[in-house]
């Protein structure tokens, strides 16, 4: 529903002309118009790309400037190529403490790419953009092929890129091929962790980024949950032993999607694997799955093989059973991140708290990083779920497949290569 005045009119029911009409006629007798409905009426005065009309409208609504508004102007300077004006409007944003958005940024930034206006560039993309957003690949396409064939900026652009993305495509490989850029480079493929002869490193969690992810765990999720917070951080330091943390429901729900003996054995097994290998599992549940282990719809046979199971566990320490109205995801997340060199075996690819978890003004997914260097994968070659030898785990690389700095030179991940940049 869109109100203006005193009116109310469906999306649906926009008249453009009438709606036009009747801003204009409120603004001329001084009363309040709605401004979200001033605004679609003003794309659409963009869309018709009438410059006369466009600017009568914007100064007719400048009392009632909101974010969006200011947004359709500077994309609109930006296209006509009025810098000047466009900057203008953001320095009043600045004034006014209205939060520039990236949608508002690119298109300037990007038209002063085209422009290769490089100073203004840099002088956009330092001021509003680094290590305020989140950029994307194509987001670098413009400004990458500008600071290379100018031969300027190049550091600074290089490092944006490793910090928002972890690989580039091949439209960025051939704007760093480019025969009239002055830097060299060559292609190499991976052995062994090895770009020719050169250790790639293993990127991990930095402290601020651990901090961040217990933070968000603390006091967003389970802010009225924190004693059983405390209580899990007082079972790990009483137990620093632990070293692999498994995702219970996720071992034994992941094939079956329903409790079976099937579950129980791929949960056992791996658990078994681990203590056989040298490593010490934690095996992470739901507290309802041993409390309403009678009501599973197990037969008693297979009821009396998990509650040996459990038993095994317990009595060797090494079961977490995370409290009712809690989602035990939470636990395995927090306690790999608590422990240092922890790591989990899961199959979950855990979408919905890299959501909830990452926050918007930080370049680096975190949780992805997390996934790269803390998540085992595991499989099994066929169903016998408790032998052993049937069972495949797929552990991180050795090195993280992201952009690095390596001395002086520059590591960029493409597909199965990597491009190595040197002579800045």
């Amino acid at each position: 529903m869109m109100y203006t005045g005193n009116r109310t009119i469906k999306n649906n029911n926009f008249n453009f002309e009438k709606e036009y009409n009747i801003i204009i006629k409120l603004i001329d007798e001084n009363k309040n118009i709605n401004i979200d409905l001033a605004n679609r009426i003003f794309s659409k005065l963009i869309e018709k790309n009438n410059k006369s009309d466009i600017i009568s409208f914007f100064n007719k609504i400048k009392t009632y400037l909101n974010e969006t508004t200011y947004s359709l102007m500077v994309k609109y300077y930006s296209e006509i190529n009025q810098i000047n004006e466009a900057q203008d409007l953001l320095n009043k944003m600045e004034k006014k403490n209205i939060k520039i958005k990236k949608r508002t940024l690119l298109p300037l930034f990007n038209k002063l790419c085209n422009n290769k206006d490089l100073e203004n560039a840099i002088i956009i993309f330092r001021k509003y953009i680094k290590k305020k957003y989140q950029l994307e690949i194509k987001d670098f396409y413009c400004i990458l092929k500008l600071v290379l064939t100018k031969n300027k900026n190049i550091k600074t652009i290089f490092k944006s890129m490793k910090r928002n993305i972890s690989e580039i495509d091949e439209n960025l490989v051939s704007i760093i091929k480019n025969p009239d850029n002055k830097i060299t480079y060559e292609l190499c493929n991976v052995e062994k962790g090895l770009c020719n002869g050169v250790k790639l490193k293993s990127i991990d969690l930095k402290q601020s980024e651990i901090d961040i992810i217990l933070n968000n765990i603390e006091t967003n999720y389970a802010k009225d949950k924190k004693n059983d917070i405390l209580k899990y951080k007082e079972f790990l330091d009483n137990n620093k032993k632990f070293n692999i943390l498994l995702d219970g429901a996720n071992i034994m729900f992941f094939i079956d999607r329903k409790i079976s003996i099937n579950g129980y054995n791929r949960l056992n097994t791996i658990y078994k694997h681990m203590l056989e290998t040298g490593k010490y599992p934690l095996v992470i549940l739901h507290q309802r799955h041993y409390d309403y282990l009678d009501k599973s719809g197990l037969s008693k046979n297979d009821i009396d093989k998990v509650k040996e199971i459990y038993k095994k566990w317990e009595n060797e320490g090494n079961l977490y059973l995370t409290p009712h109205k809690m989602n035990d995801d939470w636990f395995f997340l927090y306690g790999s991140v608590y422990k240092k060199n922890c790591m989990v075996i899961t199959n979950d690819h855990l979408r919905d708290h890299i959501f909830k978890i990452s926050e918007k003004t930080i370049h680096n997914d975190i949780l992805k990083k997390w996934i790269d260097r803390r998540v085992i994968r595991y499989n099994f070659k066929y169903q016998d779920y408790i032998n052993t030898k049937t069972l495949k785990l797929k552990f991180p690389l050795e090195y993280s497949k992201k952009i690095q700095k390596i001395k002086s030179d520059w590591y960029f991940p493409i597909n199965n290569k990597w491009i190595i940049v040197t002579d800045l």
